[in-house]
């Protein structure tokens, strides 16, 4: 999982998403980054950037995130990635 972490800083664009899961009788949140090639997956007991931050994954990516508009993604914690433009939609 490590070198997919590297492999994800060097792209230019990642798309990140958070979902929920079932842990025993409690939940947690399935986060991945990926790119075209590459998908890192890990499971944080936090949604938000509590979560994003344990992982590490997106704390030092400089590229742009494509995300869903959930705020968390744009916290100045991540402020090393770009604002994601808006989306027009047709």
């Amino acid at each position: 999982m490590a070198e997919v972490a590297t492999l994800l800083l060097a792209r230019p664009v990642v798309h990140a998403d958070e979902t929920s899961v079932r842990i025993g009788v409690g939940l947690g949140w399935v986060h991945s980054a990926s790119s075209a090639s590459v998908t890192h997956l890990a499971v944080h007991e936090k949604r938000g950037i509590e979560g994003i931050e344990a992982i590490g994954v997106l704390s030092n990516f400089t590229g742009t995130i494509v995300h869903d508009g959930l705020a968390t993604y744009d916290n100045e914690k991540l402020a090393a990635a770009p604002p994601t433009p808006s989306a027009t939609f047709i």
